[in-house]
């Protein structure tokens, strides 16, 4: 597993995410589907982090939640990645993990694609919510990977 380049990740999604919500924090009414696709993000982290951990799986997860709420959940769920990754440093071998999807489906997947999914999941959404706020005229965040890197 390479570990630095998942903490990498791990932190680009978080920054990303902070972008975005700095950037709702900033205008009192911004499109409700982008308050829906940043719950819904936020929401499959902590569905997966619930899969990783073998806890009981929260479908109110995905529940519209309010900037402030995120705000607070983006920062939680960054150490709970960071602190899982952490944990698996002492593991060589990609280390699969059995769950059930919210069909009722069995997968089997390795920790560090799980980690990449979500990361690639947020950034899919967070483009769509670019396209939202570009509709509605909002200033949109810049947070391509490269950005990231630069600050």
């Amino acid at each position: 597993m390479n570990i630095p380049v998942l903490e990498k990740l791990i932190a680009f999604n978080h920054w990303s995410n902070e972008q975005y919500l700095a950037t709702f924090s900033n205008y009192k009414l911004i499109p409700e589907r982008c308050l829906t696709l940043m719950s819904h993000i936020i929401g499959a982290e902590i569905i997966w982090l619930q899969r990783i951990n073998k806890e009981a799986i929260t479908p109110s997860a995905f529940s519209l939640k309010s900037v402030s709420e995120l705000i607070q959940l983006n920062k939680e769920l960054t150490a709970k990645w960071l602190q899982k990754i952490n944990e698996l440093k002492e593991i060589k071998e990609p280390m699969l993990l059995r769950y059930k999807s919210l069909e009722g489906n069995i997968f089997n997947s390795s920790i560090e694609d799980i980690i990449l999914h979500v990361c690639n999941h947020g950034t899919y959404h967070r483009a769509q919510i670019a396209e939202e706020l570009r509709k509605a005229e909002f200033k949109v965040p810049p947070t391509d990977y490269i950005v990231f890197t630069r600050s």
